[in-house]
């Protein structure tokens, strides 16, 4: 069973007047289940705590939206890795 861990992230391009923009970052992780059917298995993965899932260290952007709502210090404006 694999599982998404939705996220966010605040990026600003610079300080100068560039667009802000709030970024949805994605992370899986697995769980071995135990049930009857496919039906059950899903059932008990949706009702467990986030400390039963193994979770990758890995994570995806997938959407993007334009949003200056947040607070200046917490906008990222550079790449932390190439």
């Amino acid at each position: 069973m694999i599982f998404m861990n939705m996220g966010v992230v605040n990026v600003k391009a610079a300080l100068t007047m560039k667009n802000k923009y709030l970024v949805t970052v994605v992370r899986t992780g697995c769980v071995f289940i135990e049930a009857d059917d496919e039906s059950q298995a899903l059932d008990i993965a949706n009702h467990l705590k986030t400390d039963s899932v193994y979770w990758s260290d890995d994570w995806e952007a997938t959407d993007v939206v334009e949003d200056d709502s947040a607070l200046d210090n917490m906008y990222i404006s550079e790449r932390e890795f190439e």
